[in-house]
Order: structure tokens, then C-alpha cells, then sequence
């Protein structure tokens, strides 16, 4: 506990909590921490896509209707549906030395501490190929292609308007009424995303008068983020040129001979329009690259008042400054091509005839200039103010009240008095040596303007209908004597872990589940943590990408046994 709580702080690896706490170490103190490292082999991972209806691609003379589906079985497309894929899916989190610690105490009054957290990463990576058809289908009841009027029941009328009306005594042939074609396309894609956290050095200096102690904690932070995200759609390598019937005529003489003849019921009485596809031909292009980069110093200070052996208070206010991360970008491509040409779908005239709808030369996709990305983008790292007291007799326990001091602003959206209150403590189990350990955080409930959604804000007062604040936070341990050491363990989940970002830290937010088992003496202590890996998780899940597509809950049994493991060792002299 005395770690994350300001009253409670004590030695190098509080002072993220409570600078103050450096002034706790008796002379000597070093910490140092390693991780594991998890390089995901290629594996699967599980891709959701839906066929989409392009509706009606012309006008009143153009009946086509297109739809792409994802799929490469042309028998597959007789309804639009919801499809599962498999990509191959890249994931590296570094490990090694992740912080390494020492703070000195220099008499009664003064203590200085050096930390450098090691540059935390990960790699992520999608890659593969996305079958797809292009599918156009006509009908062409109710239609009139050029001069000639077709009825619901297929059959046809000839009016030029200058000659006598002629009228089919049959139905048109049944391969003409109703047509469709395909063309089979392929999606490549490729996605490789970075981001890293660095915090090279953080130095701490404490001093004391009288009762109380103080702190200020000095961070370097610097964050990169870079990507290269690309997308192309490419036409079958043996081509796939689609091919629609229309009536064989030119005119009123030739319309009446064909009507007379009876062309009209079978296949010598039509020829094709014909769509052209090229082989390996090129539809679109889109890539989505660059490196933005981003440092800030933030300051914190720390109070804390031991007001007797049994009771004591502290306080912090993190980034005294308000410093924010300006993420600058650089080598920053937005595209998005297409090689079509761009000219209207061929109109279904009477005589066949060649659509050529691609072209050599890429040029930009319509409507896609608000894709061009910013050259500055602003991370807020709000100010954050952090009070609480701790009694130690008859058992422990502490509460922290934090308040962000700045509003949380994302686009339209402005959250407001954003506060959180921790509780926790320690208390021994009757008569056992055992000793049950608890710490939860709550939310307060906080004013949030400029929800556009009146379901979301419906949502968000239910939340809190029932009570004025809902556990975001909760860890439950046990501590026992082992051999002569004072062990434990615990397990903790946290849903709130994202608003660490707004802390200078973009990696934190992964932190969601964990769970820690440790060793200690008054000299030293060991300590095991281990953090499910979303990313990690989530590869060939399909179980829980379905979940979360559907917004159902997920619980702790979805998520598969992959973890960041880290240890942890302490000495103190």
C-alpha cells in the first residue's frame, strides 16, 4: 500500500505516488525491476468483415445493382452476411531491465533519489489477404432500354414514339430478364504499429521540517508513435471481365424484325456488354503512414505529515506545470488512390458495346482530403491534485481523494470535475496469522458535455443511478509468514487503466488484469507481477473479438493465459 497511496509512502518506488515518501528510507535504498519479453511468433488472429451493398450504380437506364463480397466462393454470395477471417498477427513487447532505482537519505533532513525507467514498447502487426467478389446483378422488369418498355411479367413493347407500337408475344429470354456477374477481387493487407514510452531518468529530492516531509519529483517523458498501415485491391490474377446481355438491334427496322423473328426468346437475339477487368488490374490504394514523436518535463510535489506513530496525512500535485505531450509528426503519407476512371456505368444500350472503368494512372478517391493527417496532435497530461490520511492502529487503513485540476478534452466531448477516491487496508483474520489486504478506487460521478448520443448519456446516468460512485479499481491479497518471511498474494483488475495515458504514460493503459505474489524481510523484498496482454490475448480468440464486436460483456474466463511476467527486488540498508 505504500506505494499508490500518498499517506502511506515510503521509499524509491512511492515517489511516482508521493514524492515525499523518499524521505522514508533509512539510508540506502535500491530497487530494480525486469520483464519478460513476449515475441508472439505468426500466428492467426481472427478479422470481422462485412459484405457491403453498393445499391443502384446508374440511372433509370442502368439496372445494375453491385455488392462486394468476402468470400471467394461465388456460391457464397446470395445474401450480404458478416464474415471470419484469419490474418496473420505480429506482437513484440520488449523486455529486460524495465527501472532501476536508488535514493539516499543524507542525515535527518535531506534524501535525493535517481530512477530510470527502461523504454517500454510494443510491436503490433497485422498482415494478409482479404478474398472479395464484385457481384452486379440486373433485372430488368420494369425497365426500358432505349425505345423498349419491359413489363413485371418480361413482356416488351417497342415505342420510338414516331412508329407504330410493336408488342412481343412472349415472355424476353429468361437469360436476359435476370442477370448477374462477378469479378474476383483481392484485399492485401498491411499493418505494422510502434509505440513506446521512455522516462530516462526521474530524479527526486526530499527534505523535512519538523514533522513534516516534502518531495518534488523531476520526469523526463518522451513518446513516439509510428505506423505504416496499407490496403490494396487487385483484380484476380486471371482477370474476370463481366458480361451482360442486351437485344440485338440498332433501330425501329431492325427492333421490328427482331420482335417479328422472335429473337427476343432466345440467345442469338442478344449480345453482350461487356465490362472489362485486366488481369492483376489495380482498384484502389490506401496507406496510412508516419512517426510522431513528443517529449515534456513533468514536476511533481509531495507532502506528508506524520502527525504521530498512528496517524499521518499526505498530499501531491502532479505536473505542477501543466505541461501537455505535443506529439510533432514527421514523414507523415495520407492516400488514398483509386484507378478508376470515374465515368458513369455503362448504360444497357440496345447493341453491346466494351466499359473500360479502369485506367493506368492512380488518382485520389473523392471526399478522402479530411484523411490527411494533423502535424501536431495534443495528448492533455492534466494536473492532478492527490490528498489522504492513513491510520496504522488497530489495523491499517487509507483513503486518497484525487481530482484532476483540468478538464479532459477529446473533440466535442469535455469530462469535468473528474475525481477518484481510494480505499484500502490491512486487517489480520480473527486469531490466524493471516492478514487480509484490500484496496479499491472509486469514481465519483463527474460532468461530461457534449455527448451527442442520447443513449450514451442515458447510459452514463445509469451508471450512477444507484450509487454516487462506481469501483473502477479492485484488489483483494493475503499475507502470511513463510519460513520466517512475511509472503503474500493478490490479484487485481482495473478498468480505468486508459486514463493513465493522460499521465504522460501511453503504454499503462494496458494494465487491466493482474495478479502479484511476494517475499519480503525488513531488508528486502521480492515481488512477482504478472499483466494480461490484450493484444496477445486476443489473437485467435475468436470467442472474445465476437464479444467485443457486440458489445457483450467479457469476463475473466475469455481471456487466455498470456502474461507480461516481471520480478521485482528491494534492498534497503
Amino acid at each position: 500500500m505504500e506505494y499508490i497511496y500518498s499517506p502511506l509512502a515510503k521509499g524509491i518506488n512511492s515517489v511516482n505516488c508521493n514524492p515525499a515518501g523518499i524521505m522514508n528510507i533509512s539510508t540506502f535504498e535500491i530497487s530494480i525491476g525486469y520483464a519478460s519479453k513476449i515475441d508472439m511468433p505468426d500466428t492467426l488472429a481472427t478479422f470481422i468483415a462485412t459484405d457491403e451493398d453498393l445499391g443502384e450504380m446508374g440511372g433509370d437506364e442502368n439496372p445494375l445493382r453491385g455488392g462486394v463480397y468476402y468470400t471467394d466462393d461465388p456460391n457464397d454470395t446470395a445474401t450480404f452476411e458478416t464474415r471470419n477471417f484469419d490474418l496473420t498477427f505480429d506482437y513484440l513487447h520488449g523486455g529486460g531491465v524495465t527501472d532501476l532505482g536508488f535514493g539516499f537519505k543524507l542525515g535527518e533532513n535531506l534524501a535525493f533519489g535517481v530512477s530510470r525507467r527502461r523504454p517500454t514498447a510494443w510491436d503490433m502487426g497485422f498482415s494478409g489477404d482479404l478474398p472479395a467478389i464484385f457481384k452486379g446483378t440486373v433485372d430488368f422488369r420494369g425497365q426500358t432500354i432505349e425505345a423498349l418498355t419491359i413489363t413485371a411479367t418480361g413482356y416488351a413493347v417497342y415505342d420510338d414514339g414516331v412508329n407504330p407500337p410493336i408488342s412481343t408475344a412472349q415472355p424476353l429470354w429468361s437469360g436476359f430478364i435476370t442477370q448477374e456477374d462477378y469479378s474476383v477481387l483481392e484485399t492485401e493487407m498491411n499493418m505494422t504499429d510502434q509505440v513506446m514510452d521512455k522516462e530516462e531518468l526521474m530524479f527526486t529530492l526530499g527534505t523535512k521540517t519538523g514533522p513534516v516531509q516534502w518531495g518534488v519529483n523531476f520526469i523526463p517523458i518522451s513518446s513516439t508513435v509510428s505506423f505504416n498501415n496499407t490496403t490494396a485491391m487487385t483484380a484476380s490474377a486471371e482477370g474476370g471481365d463481366m458480361k451482360y446481355w442486351v437485344p440485338l438491334f440498332t433501330d425501329y427496322t431492325s427492333a421490328a424484325a427482331w420482335i417479328t423473328n422472335e429473337l427476343y426468346t432466345k440467345e442469338a437475339g442478344y449480345a453482350n456488354l461487356s465490362i472489362i477487368v485486366p488481369a492483376d488490374q489495380k482498384v484502389y490504394n490506401i496507406q496510412v503512414a508516419g512517426d510522431y514523436s513528443a517529449d515534456m518535463i513533468r514536476m511533481d510535489l509531495g507532502m506528508l505529515w506524520q502527525v504521530n506513530d498512528n496517524f499521518s496525512i499526505g498530499a501531491a500535485l502532479e505536473n505542477v506545470s501543466g505541461e501537455d505531450l505535443v506529439f510533432r509528426g514527421k514523414g507523415l503519407i495520407s492516400t488514398a488512390e483509386t484507378y478508376l476512371t470515374g465515368e458513369e456505368p455503362p448504360t444497357f444500350e440496345a447493341g453491346g458495346g466494351v466499359f473500360r472503368p479502369f485506367t493506368s494512372e492512380a488518382k485520389p478517391i473523392e471526399d478522402t482530403e479530411s484523411w490527411e493527417l494533423p502535424q501536431e496532435y495534443v495528448i492533455q497530461v492534466p494536473r492532478k491534485l492527490r490528498i489522504g490520511a492513513a491510520m496504522k492502529q488497530p489495523f491499517i487503513f487509507a483513503v486518497d481523494y484525487e481530482r484532476y485540476l483540468d478538464d479532459i478534452k477529446e473533440g466535442d466531448l469535455t469530462i469535468s470535475d473528474l475525481s477518484f477516491l481510494r480505499l484500502g487496508g490491512e486487517m489480520r483474520i480473527l486469531f490466524l496469522p493471516i492478514v487480509l489486504k484490500g484496496d479499491s478506487r472509486w469514481l465519483l460521478k463527474p460532468t461530461i458535455t457534449g455527448i451527442t448520443d442520447p443513449e450514451q448519456e442515458k447510459n452514463i446516468n445509469d451508471l450512477f443511478a444507484t450509487m454516487p460512485a462506481i469501483p473502477t479499481e479492485i484488489y483483494l491479497g493475503l499475507s502470511f509468514p513463510l519460513f520466517g518471511y512475511d509472503s503474500g498474494f493478490g490479484v487485481r483488475e482495473n478498468h480505468a487503466s486508459i486514463l493513465s495515458m493522460y499521465s504522460g504514460r501511453l503504454l499503462d493503459f494496458l494494465k487491466t488484469i493482474s495478479y502479484d505474489i511476494y517475499l519480503r524481510q525488513d531488508s528486502w523484498d521480492i515481488t512477482y507481477t504478472a499483466v494480461a496482454e490484450p493484444f496477445y490475448n486476443i489473437s485467435g480468440n475468436t470467442s472474445l473479438v465476437e464479444k467485443a464486436q457486440s458489445d457483450e460483456e467479457i469476463s475473466f474466463t475469455d481471456v487466455k493465459s498470456y502474461w507480461t511476467q516481471s520480478i521485482q527486488v528491494t534492498f534497503r540498508f
